[in-house]
C-alpha cells in the first residue's frame, strides 16, 4: 500500500511538473509573438528619434519627426516643448516608451492566445458532452449484455449476447480514452489561460498610460497541439 501511495504521489508530481512546463512554454510563445509584433513599432521609433536628433538635417525635417512622434505618442510628449525635443529631450522618455511598447505587445499577444484558447474550450466542451453521452449509452448496453449473458441458458442466445458485450466493451474502452483525451486538452487550455492572464497582469494589462501606443494585430498560432491518443 505504501509503495502504491508513493507511486501515485510521484505520478501526480510528474503530471504537475509537465503541466507547469507546458503552460510556461505557452507564455513564452505568446511573449515571443509580442516581441515580433513590437519590432516594427520600435524600429519606427528609432528612425524618428534618429531623424529628430540628426543636426545635419534641416529644422523642418527635424520638426517633421517631432510632429510624427507627437501624433503617435501624445501622452509621453505632452509636457515637452519642441525646443526641448530638438535638444535631446526625447532621451528622457525613450527607454520608458520602448519598454511600454514591448509590454503592450506582449500583453496583447497573451490576450489573443486567451481568446484562441477560449474558442477551443467551447468546441471541446461540446465534443466532451457528446462523447460522455455516447459513453453512458454504450456502458448501459455493455451492462445489459453482461447481465443477459450470465442469465442465458441458450447457446445461440449466449453467443449473441457475448458478441454484443464484446462490441459494447470495445466501444466503451474507446470512448473512455477519447473522453480522457478531451479532459486533458481542457485542463491544458484552462491552465494556459490562467498563466496567460497572469502574464497580462504582470505586464501591466493592455490599458493604462500606454493608451496612445498602437500595436499591429498579432496572429497567434494555435497554442495547443493535440496529439491523437487513439
Amino acid at each position: 500500500n505504501k509503495v502504491k501511495t508513493l507511486k501515485k504521489e510521484q505520478e501526480k508530481l510528474t503530471k504537475s511538473l509537465e503541466d507547469y512546463a507546458y503552460t510556461l512554454e505557452i507564455v513564452k510563445k505568446a511573449n515571443l509573438k509580442g516581441e515580433k509584433s513590437a519590432a516594427r513599432e520600435i524600429t519606427n521609433l528609432k528612425l524618428l528619434s534618429a531623424q529628430l536628433n540628426n543636426t545635419n538635417l534641416s529644422l523642418n525635417e527635424r520638426r517633421g519627426a517631432i510632429e510624427a512622434l507627437r501624433k503617435k505618442y501624445p501622452s509621453y510628449l505632452k509636457d515637452m516643448t519642441d525646443e526641448k525635443l530638438l535638444n535631446g529631450g526625447l532621451a528622457e522618455v525613450y527607454d520608458t516608451l520602448t519598454t511600454s511598447i514591448l509590454k503592450r505587445a506582449k500583453a496583447t499577444a497573451s490576450m489573443n492566445a486567451i481568446i484562441k484558447n477560449s474558442e477551443k474550450l467551447l468546441n471541446i466542451e461540446s465534443q466532451l458532452a457528446a462523447k460522455t453521452a455516447a459513453l453512458e449509452k454504450e456502458q448501459t448496453r455493455l451492462n445489459y449484455a453482461l447481465a443477459s449473458t450470465t442469465q442465458s441458458a441458450s447457446g445461440n442466445m449466449y453467443s449473441g449476447m457475448a458478441k454484443s458485450g464484446i462490441a459494447a466493451g470495445s466501444s466503451v474502452k474507446k470512448l473512455k480514452k477519447e473522453v480522457e483525451a478531451l479532459e486533458t486538452q481542457m485542463q491544458h487550455l484552462e491552465l494556459s489561460n490562467i498563466d496567460l492572464e497572469q502574464n497580462v497582469t504582470n505586464l501591466g494589462g493592455i490599458t493604462g498610460a500606454e493608451d496612445d501606443i498602437v500595436i499591429p494585430p498579432i496572429l497567434i498560432e494555435d497554442p495547443i497541439v493535440i496529439k491523437d491518443t487513439g
